[in-house]
């Protein structure tokens, strides 16, 4: 009974991994019991159909997945908590890495004194600190939100539910829910980070003895570029947000996304053929000179790749083979 597999693998998918194929073997004895069941006692209508009818009396794979779960207490439940833990690490690393550029670039020369590298050791772990906390309140209050207003709102019953609108089984056209999540917090991560602590992208320089933070990109940048990058950005959170309540892609959402993706490196292209691009004073810092002089060509080989990516995700959407659900034939 492929509609009852589709239904049991919909609602794994919103449990957490612990205990989760304990639920799906659970979940699809009990279904198919019931209609076996309902066929011995001479239910009228075919297999499909009466398959169709328990489905809908047992309600939304959203509802039935919170009836296994306790009562939300938490911020972040059991069922985002794994995504929520990477987030945290992805986030952490990408400031780690800015971090330890500068304590790297510190290497490449001797520092006077002991208490020199003492200072600049110091005031970097406080600043990485204080962006780390910064971060994951940020990272918190997402998932926060994520977990009252996204899931909250699928449980709610919907008597418009049919089991013919179920992804099909193992389908391309399937949505990863850590992938949007991570997707939702990488975007609102560089928002924070651009529109709020700007001074976080730059690099490490010594100027005469003193270690000090250079600006990476121009002002010129942030003046007139960022403001269009947060729009583009800030669609994208909302469309991924979007996502995650559809729960599959259809040829629409596809294109949506290649816009999305393809149009903020368009944008700092266009920008940077007749912008200066980075700070002035980058090409002070040992080793960025290379990045400086080849940054219009990795730009556009960045621009073509992601589109060749996205063209082919569409295509994939596109072929029958993707999976393409159909409430009429479902049924």
């Amino acid at each position: 009974m492929e509609l009852i597999e589709r239904y049991v693998q919909e609602v794994g998918r919103l449990l957490p991994k612990k205990g989760r194929a304990d639920v799906e073997d659970e979940l699809r004895s009990l279904l198919n019991d019931t209609v076996e069941d309902r066929i011995a006692n001479g239910s009228p209508g075919s297999k499909a159909e009466i398959s169709t009818a328990v489905l809908q009396e047992f309600g939304p794979p959203q509802s039935l997945a919170a009836s296994y779960q306790p009562h939300r207490r938490y911020l972040v439940g059991p069922t985002l908590y794994s995504t929520f833990l990477k987030s945290i690490g992805l986030v952490t690393a990408v400031l780690a890495l800015i971090y330890l550029t500068g304590i790297g670039a510190a290497t490449r020369d001797s520092l006077t004194t002991i208490g020199d590298w003492g200072s600049f050791l110091m005031e970097s772990t406080v600043n990485f600190l204080q962006s780390t906390l910064a971060s994951l309140g940020m990272i918190v209050l997402i998932f926060a939100l994520v977990e009252r207003v996204m899931y909250e709102k699928q449980v709610t019953p919907n008597e418009k539910w049919h089991p013919g609108l179920l992804p099909e089984m193992d389908s391309k056209r399937r949505i990863s829910v850590a992938e949007l999540i991570v997707n939702i917090v990488g975007g609102s991560f560089v928002i924070f980070v651009f529109n709020v602590y700007p001074e976080w992208v730059g690099v490490f320089n010594r100027s005469d003895g003193v270690w000090e933070r250079i600006p990476l990109l121009s002002e010129a940048f942030f003046n007139d570029l960022v403001p269009w990058l947060t729009v583009l950005w800030t669609a994208s959170v909302v469309f991924n947000a979007y996502l995650l309540r559809q729960r599959s892609w259809n040829l629409g959402t596809k294109a949506i996304q290649l816009g999305l993706n393809i149009l903020p490196l368009s944008a700092a292209y266009r920008f940077a053929q007749s912008n200066p691009f980075f700070a002035p004073q980058v090409s002070d810092v040992p080793g960025m000179t290379p990045l400086v002089e080849n940054f219009h060509l990795m730009l556009l080989l960045l621009l073509l790749l992601t589109i060749l990516g996205a063209i082919k995700k569409l295509v994939e959407v596109a072929t029958p083979e993707g999976g393409w659900a159909s409430p009429k034939a479902a049924g």
